[in-house]
C-alpha cells in the first residue's frame, strides 16, 4: 500500500512538473511603448547563483529564451530589425530540475521557474522596465525532458512579455 500511495503522489507531481504560469508587471498609466522592436539582447544576471548560471549554460538557456522572445515578437508583428528600439533581457532567476528529479519526485521536488527583467531602450535611453516570469507551480502541461520544460518556461515568459508590449 505505501508503494501505491507513493506512485500516486509521484504521478500527481509529474502532472504538475511541466506546467507554466506567468506574470508581468505593467507600465504606469499613461506610459506607452514603441510599435516595434529592432534589436534584442539576452544575458544572465551577475547576481544569479553560480550553479544556476552554470545550469543555464548547460541547457542553452540564453539561446532558448532569445528564440522564444523573437518568435513571440515576430508573431505579434513587433520584430522590426534595424528599428532604434531594443529589448535588453536579463535572466534574474531560474531553476530547472534534472530529469531524474522531476521524474522520480515530480512536484515534490519543487517547481521549475524562469524570471526576467527587461529594459526597453530607445537608443541608449531606458523608456520602460518590465518583469515577467513563468513557473511550473500550476497545472497544465507535462514534459519529461529538461529542454522541453525550459522551452515551456521560455515560451510562457516571452508570451507574457510580448502581451505587455502589445497592450501598451
Amino acid at each position: 500500500m505505501p508503494f501505491a500511495l507513493g506512485l500516486i503522489a509521484a504521478t500527481l507531481g509529474l502532472l504538475q512538473a511541466g506546467c507554466t504560469s506567468s506574470s508581468a508587471y505593467r507600465l504606469d498609466e499613461g506610459d506607452s511603448l514603441p510599435s516595434g522592436i529592432g534589436s534584442l539582447s539576452v544575458e544572465v544576471s551577475a547576481d544569479l547563483p553560480l550553479d544556476r548560471a552554470s545550469r543555464l549554460r548547460e541547457v542553452s538557456g540564453v539561446g532558448r529564451l532569445r528564440e522564444a522572445v523573437l518568435d513571440q515578437l515576430d508573431e505579434a508583428d513587433l520584430w522590426k530589425p534595424g528599428l532604434g528600439t531594443s529589448l535588453k533581457v536579463v535572466i534574474v532567476g531560474m531553476r530547472v530540475r534534472s530529469g531524474a528529479s522531476s521524474t522520480t519526485l515530480g512536484g515534490m521536488s519543487g517547481d521549475d521557474y524562469l524570471a526576467i527583467e527587461v529594459d526597453v531602450l530607445a537608443g541608449s535611453e531606458q523608456i520602460a522596465q518590465l518583469q515577467a516570469s513563468a513557473s511550473s507551480a500550476r497545472s497544465g502541461l507535462f514534459a519529461y525532458s529538461v529542454g522541453k520544460r525550459l522551452d515551456n518556461l521560455c515560451r510562457a515568459t516571452s508570451k507574457e512579455l510580448v502581451q505587455v508590449l502589445v497592450e501598451q
